[in-house]
């Protein structure tokens, strides 16, 4: 709900046009109106790019300053001068669309980067206000009210934000972008269920209901986006340096695994069990030395074991089925995060990260309250597995330091290696050499969604001899990985 009546655009526009005309003579009325336009349009897609991330309400908005004071836009102070200025920074100081309520910090979680801002002026699309059409975007159970193709990319612009041009460009680049198609009816009823579920299970405790909300919102962004493309989800490619295919935008490799296979519907999950630890474990093998890694190899023969002993450990039995998968996941995240290098320990310990900031180490991000890590870190298991981890990053640091500092990506200012980063160039570089390899085997129509060390065929299962050539592959490139295949219906 709006904390106040916002004003009419045209207002803006009338006072932006006065100021400009006796500010810059020079401009002509159409350029004055062409800066008036873009001004608008920047800040109401920034306003629009977070919604999905961060709660609207009524006139609060958050949004990346640096995105707003964006350096185009430039005109020339006088005719015939050379001075130029930033209309986009002018317009924010003289005439502005809102007012900045608290400026983005830094650190962990998109709404302490972002800037916290109340609008003057109402921002619409289609007509129609942030409220209005977050309202419609989230009812689900009414078609979205799209008069003609104009107001249609104006609601993909909302959904994909900042990568909306790259949209548009798919229609005459088709290698920019992977396509999947949106089994809608089941994420349709997957949504109502989940709506349902938070509604019946009141008592859950603020974290739950956050991650339950952000599924809701996760899912529902695929289903309007999917609605407009015919139930076609176009995915826009961001292949990193690191080797790993990347989507931008909306996607069902970034979102959880549930809104996955919600939007997804029937398929097969073809899986490389503990993909980072067999690759770590492999590596020590290959110095000569993998043997004596005992807790290492234990992990891998028993990950699901030594999760659910040690997530009990940490978290108690929990109240309900989400809150054991929401604990049981956070435990697989802290496995994952030890296996790259990430710190953690019992006591809190700051660093000030790149914005300046003080932030936790990574580990205890996760494990937020101190008993917690306590119980993690006093474990026998644990406590042998992080000695084990830190001895097999220094041994691949030593043996492969040399050909690593050739790559300026991995290296320092100071030309020292970043080790973590070296970790995780190495493997997704070889992760993504195996899931290449494996895949090649798979029939483009069958192949649904990669995501790194995953992938998704459709219902019918794939052929005896791509199967055979898959392990055939594993076998050549790590023996320790092995191939889980799990069945999940709509």
């Amino acid at each position: 709900m709006a904390t106040k009546k916002l004003k009419d655009i045209a207002v803006f526009e009338k006072k932006a046009y006065e100021l400009l005309s006796s500010r810059y003579v020079h401009l002509t009325d159409e350029k004055k109106w062409k800066l008036i336009g873009n001004y608008i349009d920047l800040v109401t897609q920034e306003v629009w790019r977070y919604w999905l991330s961060v709660s609207i309400l009524g006139d609060l908005a958050f949004c990346r300053k640096s995105s707003i004071y964006n350096k185009s836009n430039q005109v020339r102070l006088e005719k015939g001068s050379k001075r130029r200025i930033y209309m986009d920074k002018w317009f924010n100081e003289n005439c502005a669309l809102y007012k900045i309520v608290e400026k983005g910090q830094g650190g962990k979680g998109i709404d302490k980067k972002l800037t916290l801002i109340q609008l003057t002026y109402d921002l619409t699309i289609n007509g129609k206000s942030i409220d209005t059409l977050v309202a419609e975007i989230n009812d689900i159970e009414k078609d979205l009210d799209i008069k003609n193709e104009e107001e249609r990319q104006k609601l993909l612009s909302v959904l994909y934000g900042n990568n909306h041009q790259e949209y548009l460009n798919y229609e005459n680049d088709k290698t920019i972008a992977d396509t999947v198609l949106v089994n809608m009816v089941n994420l349709k009823r997957y949504i109502r269920n989940k709506i349902k579920q938070k509604k019946r299970l009141k008592d859950i405790g603020a974290e739950l209901q956050k991650g339950m909300n952000k599924k809701i919102k996760e899912a529902t962004r695929i289903y309007r986006t999917a609605e407009l493309c015919d139930g076609e989800l176009i995915q826009i490619i961001n292949e990193s340096e690191f080797g790993r295919k990347y989507y931008k935008s909306v996607n069902l490799q970034s979102v959880s695994k549930e809104v996955r296979l919600a939007a997804l519907g029937s398929c097969i999950e073809y899986d490389f069990e503990n993909s980072v630890y067999a690759w770590r474990m492999n590596k020590a093998l290959g110095y000569g030395v993998g043997k004596a890694f005992d807790k290492t190899q234990y992990y891998l023969d028993n990950k699901n074991k030594v999760r659910k002993r040690v997530t009990e450990l940490v978290f108690g039995k929990g109240k309900n089925n989400e809150e054991r998968a929401e604990n049981e996941k956070k435990i697989k995240q802290v496995f994952t995060a030890i296996s790259f290098g990430a710190k953690g320990g019992v006591k809190n310990i700051y660093f000030t990260n790149a914005n300046g900031a003080l932030e936790k180490q990574a580990i205890n991000t996760v494990l937020i309250e101190e008993e917690q890590r306590k119980r993690f870190y006093e474990d026998d298991f644990v406590n042998g597995f992080v000695k084990e981890q830190t001895a097999i990053t220094k041994l691949i640091i030593e043996n492969e330091e040399k050909e690593l500092l050739k790559n300026s990506l991995l290296v320092k200012d100071n030309g020292k290696l970043e080790r973590n980063k070296a970790l995780s160039f190495m493997y997704q570089k070889a992760e993504r050499e195996i899931m290449d390899a494996c895949v090649s085997f798979i029939k483009k129509k069958d192949l649904l969604l990669l995501v790194h060390d995953a992938f998704y065929v459709s219902g019918r299962d794939i052929s005896k001899t791509a199967m055979s050539n898959i392990k055939r592959t594993l076998r050549k490139h790590n023996k320790l990985i092995k191939i889980d295949r799990q069945v999940h219906t709509a």
